[in-house]
């Protein structure tokens, strides 16, 4: 009796360790992480316990969580993977994810998103509120891309597109919890949201994904028959991978002609990310292990917005096939559970990718927690779509 009070105490606890690691580790970086807090104060101060704290709590409840020899093996395995990758890059962010993507809860999925949404609302929030009010500096500047001289504001943040990539993830996670319940409500205020972040951020990656997003669920009847055609199941599931391809392939054969052709207007409007991965292909290269960075030009920075070549360039070619494997196990999971707006911030998140190098950070794609249910959901006969549709009270 005492051994089966254990285990059902045990079960629990994991669950609640997990949870809590996924949204500590959001608020973390939103609060700590991302803004300009740092300029403030020593934020290390709080990261470093907080941060031992996440792991010991994390790793915990992945040790306890009842596995078979098979489930034991492929977790040693990709943990050893992603715990190499840390300790030779020192990119926390790579080991959390593949420790968030091993891990198991019982709790419902759809409860864990409304948690997460709800904390990273009132983070950013916080953030914007403290930058808007001069507590903490926010950046003001211009593109000075030629004749364009559009005002940008970081908001409290250190960099204008992470607030736009935070906000296309609150935009995602809330079409995630919505699922037919989106009217035309959840729509205009989406549109809004995006008009205003465009207006004051002018993220324009975040901006294209976020309409992309909007167009996928507006015409959501559209939506299904395409991604129901066998092709597009193929497809859709192997985005990451694709996206990859795409990315490494227009970066090694980008030619910079004289601004008025079709790639250079493309590049000029991804504000020079082309040319900037092709850069780093060139320089550094692809290799087996993680490789330090060099600085970008005479920028003084390391500016790689693209994940699929971060990851090949810095953090090496294991990292990006680990990460291309667990997210395409990911889709399938599911395609395979019929989760229709799943599969839409799926192919969001993978587009999101060729633009920002945050996809594997569990504060962009929360999509990472997904494997962690999907054993509670396999003994369900389908994730189907009368199921969808939970209302948030």
């Amino acid at each position: 009796m005492e051994t089966s009070m254990l285990k059902s105490n045990s079960i629990i606890i994991s669950d609640y360790l997990y949870v809590m690691s996924f949204i500590l580790v959001d608020i973390s970086y939103i609060l700590l992480g991302s803004s300009t807090l740092g300029t403030v104060f020593d934020v290390k101060l709080i990261t470093t316990p907080l941060n031992i704290f996440i792991y010991s709590m994390l790793i915990f409840a992945i040790i306890i969580q009842k596995k078979s020899v098979r489930q034991w093996v492929l977790v040693s395995l990709i943990s050893l993977l992603a715990l190499s990758i840390y300790m030779l890059s020192g990119e926390g962010t790579f080991l959390l994810f593949g420790l968030f993507m091993i891990g198991r809860t019982e709790i419902k999925l759809d409860r864990i998103i409304w948690w997460d949404f709800v904390a990273k609302i009132i983070s950013i929030v916080f953030v914007m509120l403290s930058g808007i009010g001069g507590i903490i500096p926010t950046l003001v500047a211009s593109r000075s891309f030629g004749s364009d001289l559009t005002l940008r504001h970081s908001m409290g943040f250190s960099q204008y597109n992470i607030l736009g990539a935070l906000v296309v993830s609150l935009i995602l996670e809330w079409i995630y919890l919505r699922k037919q319940n989106l009217n035309m409500v959840d729509f205009g205020w989406i549109a809004v949201i995006l008009l205003l972040m465009n207006h004051f951020v002018d993220s324009r990656t975040s901006f294209i994904v976020g309409i992309l997003a909007l167009i996928l669920t507006v015409f959501s009847k559209l939506t299904r028959k395409i991604l129901r055609l066998k092709l597009m199941k193929i497809i859709s599931v192997g985005a990451y991978i694709e996206a990859a391809f795409i990315s490494f392939f227009v970066a090694a054969h980008f030619l910079a002609g004289n601004g008025t052709g079709f790639w250079d207007r493309l590049n000029s409007m991804l504000s020079s990310r082309i040319s900037i991965a092709q850069f780093y292909l060139q320089n550094s290269g692809v290799r087996v292990l993680p490789k330090t960075l060099p600085q970008y030009l005479n920028t003084g920075l390391v500016v790689l917005d693209n994940t699929y070549v971060y990851l090949g360039v810095h953090l090496g070619i294991i990292a990006l096939v680990l990460f291309l494997l667990l997210m395409t196990t990911l889709g399938y999971r599911l395609l395979t559970q019929n989760n229709f707006y799943g599969m839409i911030v799926f192919i969001c998140f993978a587009i999101l990718g060729m633009m920002e190098s945050t996809l594997f950070y569990s504060s962009m794609n929360f999509l990472v927690i997904f494997l962690a249910t999907f054993d509670q959901r396999s003994n369900q006969a389908t994730y189907s779509e009368r199921n969808e549709g939970v209302t948030i009270n």
